[in-house]
């Protein structure tokens, strides 16, 4: 599994060098934890978690094949600018405070337009 994993994130990746798998035993199955560089964490994430969600689809085909059970991590590289969990600094904090004022916003919204469709889709009794 482990060849595996590596095979499968190094022809992701555009530094294939930095590419680390580790395999840790935990009761009866293995996590493996996927290093890779700051700047590939994206192409290994992919749009709206696609490309991880498939490596991690296809290691738990094999393991099942294999009848092991297996989870897979992504792991975050230390220094990274990822705002949600990231490291706390004032422009991570006015980005997370922004997103949750649009949240609010939408949430506020969303009823007074969810009760105007009803208005319109309600026929008219004749």
């Amino acid at each position: 599994m482990h060849e595996f994993l590596t095979y499968l994130i190094t022809n992701i990746v555009k530094n294939p060098q930095d590419v680390r798998v580790e395999e840790v035993v935990e009761g009866n199955g293995y996590i493996y934890n996927i290093h890779v560089n700051p700047d590939d964490m994206g192409l290994v994430i992919g749009k709206e978690g696609r490309i991880i969600k498939s490596v991690r689809a296809l290691a738990k085909s094999k393991a099942i094949k294999d009848g092991v059970m297996i989870s897979v991590e992504l792991v975050e590289p230390e220094g990274s600018t990822h705002v949600r969990g990231g490291p706390r600094n004032e422009e991570n904090e006015a980005i997370e405070a922004e997103a949750e004022t649009e949240e609010a916003v939408v949430e506020e919204v969303a009823p007074e337009a969810q009760e105007e469709q009803e208005e319109t889709e309600t026929p008219d009794a004749e």
